[in-house]
């Protein structure tokens, strides 16, 4: 959360995004391309500059999380058509563009931004190599059952770094001293870090899909972005969060698993109070369901996923 105030891309190995074609972003390019199914563009047409008006033409903007995945998606087409690298640039159908797309949802993948930090545990990291690593050395065990197996998860983790290393810890660290590492006492006062940190990015399930206001608001959903300010309200009964716009538009609830989370990190409802900026859109999730014995859809519409990032000095 510190490395996010600081403008610092983060990223981690698994986490609850949601699946690219369920975005409202994705969901409005697919059907302006469908529409021109039949078109191709020629050597001269770059699939990003078509992406990049698009977007601007309907009032998104360009820095959305799935916005610029969708970006980065239509920047790889174009080096594959020979952009940047061949004299001869191929031409390319909407068809193909559209594969690419349904592909990259199908793989999973995802686009990192230049130098983003991977935030993980010592296990989650075997494997894997690093340019610079920094390991957090609190918390290791070193009584007697658990020291050996302790001490090898501690030297993968410092393995992990190509060029640097940089091992921070609270505390003495047997493994530290081990390990023959220079040590250099930093003094921080308190006030220095925040006293109350919350970070969660909530998904599809820690939302009441089914919410009456969030199907009413549908007009006020759509025209949201990724990144606009939300605020979480209790209600009157103070067993659930209500959605609310700036604009004060009830658009969703936090459903009783997303509610308990809250609970668990010490967000109860009636007794904390959300600061301004503390919640914003996650994702415009596009929720569809199917009548199990028809096969026809019987629910289609826009549900906002928000996160959740409370940063004070206080506990208040």
């Amino acid at each position: 959360m510190l490395l996010e105030r600081e403008s610092i891309s983060t990223y981690a190995l698994k986490n609850n995004t949601i699946p690219l074609l369920k975005n409202r972003c994705t969901r409005l390019l697919i059907n302006a391309l469908q529409k021109d199914y039949s078109l191709v563009l020629n050597s001269e047409e770059l699939v990003q500059r078509r992406f990049e008006a698009f977007f601007e033409r309907t009032g998104r903007s360009l820095t959305e999380p799935t916005v610029k995945i969708l970006i980065n998606i239509a920047r790889d087409l174009d080096k594959e058509r020979g952009y940047g690298s061949e004299d001869i640039v191929l031409p390319i159908s909407i068809d193909e563009i559209l594969t690419a797309i349904f592909e990259f949802n199908g793989n999973g993948e995802s686009f990192l931004e230049e130098n983003s930090v991977l935030v993980t545990s010592c296990h989650a990291s075997k494997g894997l190599e690093f340019r610079k690593t920094i390991l957090l050395g609190d918390g290791f065990k070193t009584n007697c059952n658990e020291m050996e197996s302790e001490r090898r998860l501690f030297y993968v983790a410092m393995t992990r770094a190509k060029e640097e290393l940089i091992v921070c810890s609270t505390q003495q660290n047997l493994f530290v001293q081990q390990a023959g590492l220079t040590s250099e006492v930093i003094d921080y006062s308190e006030t220095q870090l925040p006293q109350l940190m919350r970070y969660f990015d909530l998904a599809p399930g820690n939302v009441y899909l089914g919410y009456q206001s969030t199907q009413n608001r549908q007009n006020v959903i759509k025209n949201l972005c990724e990144g606009d300010i939300l605020e979480l309200r209790a209600n009157n009964h103070n067993n659930a969060w209500r959605i609310f716009t700036l604009n004060n538009d009830e658009i969703g609830c936090l459903s009783k698993r997303g509610t308990q989370l809250l609970k668990h990190k010490g967000i109860f409802p009636g007794q904390f109070q959300f600061q301004p900026g503390e919640v914003t859109v996650r994702y415009v999730y596009h929720h569809t369901k199917r009548d199990d014995i028809t096969g026809e859809i019987s629910e289609n519409w826009f549900v906002v996923i928000p996160q959740i990032r409370v940063c004070r000095n206080a506990k208040n």
